[in-house]
């Protein structure tokens, strides 16, 4: 993969390339695109299993997860999409639009909530941990920062990817939905259900098409709440 997009990042800036760029447009969708192959890419296969949950008949037996790994991949998404934390669309070397940056940004986050429930369902998380990807609050760190995110960027820069993004908002809410039923001793209460609000009140602006998402996520709130 990263041979293939260097050489695609390569040919889109040469004249003799087989892709043909006619403007500023066709070199930002290419270099979204590139963008996105970076964070794919950025996941190590080994521990692919592990995130499906086809690693092992019982997970209590799967070895193949380890702090270190997760260390690596923890690293390695987050170094896949740089500035991650700074502002939308300024001071990037890839000249992504606001929707791309809200595409590329949501799945940078959303991989890093997949590898969290890897360590939960691999007993892996420790609140003492000093890793802060290894604590059970970290999917609440994530949370927060892609809803205040998308926010910021508005509706239509998210209602632009269809599903795909409103399936990914709301596994990031449900991750914090997890957080509260297998860590309520150390997971801020508060803190819990004031994100799964303003998940709540970012999906209803999906309209129909978040609707079901809405729902499922109200009922999964409800459950925490009692």
């Amino acid at each position: 993969m990263k041979e293939m997009y260097l050489s695609i990042a390569t040919e889109t800036l040469s004249n003799t390339s087989d892709i043909y760029i006619h403007d500023d447009r066709d070199i930002i969708a290419v270099q979204g695109l590139l963008q996105l192959m970076r964070l794919f890419d950025a996941i190590d296969e080994r521990v692919i299993p592990c995130w499906n949950r086809s690693c092992a008949p019982t997970l209590q037996v799967c070895q193949r997860l380890t702090i270190h790994q997760v260390e690596k991949v923890y690293h390695s998404v987050s170094e896949a999409l740089e500035s991650a934390g700074s502002s939308p669309w300024l001071d990037k070397p890839q000249p992504l639009n606001p929707s791309q940056w809200a595409d590329c940004f949501v799945l940078q986050q959303w991989l890093l909530m997949r590898m969290w429930v890897s360590c939960l369902t691999h007993e892996l998380l420790d609140s003492r941990s000093e890793l802060i990807f290894m604590r059970p609050s970290f999917v609440l760190d994530i949370a927060e920062k892609v809803v205040s995110e998308c926010l910021a960027l508005g509706i239509d820069k998210l209602e632009v990817h269809g599903s795909g993004m409103i399936e990914r908002i709301h596994d990031i809410a449900m991750g914090v939905i997890m957080a509260a039923q297998g860590y309520d001793e150390v997971v801020d209460v508060q803190r819990t259900q004031l994100t799964l609000d303003s998940y709540i009140q970012l999906l209803k602006q999906f309209r129909d098409q978040g609707r079901p998402f809405t729902t499922a996520l109200e009922n999964a709130q409800l459950s925490i709440i009692g």
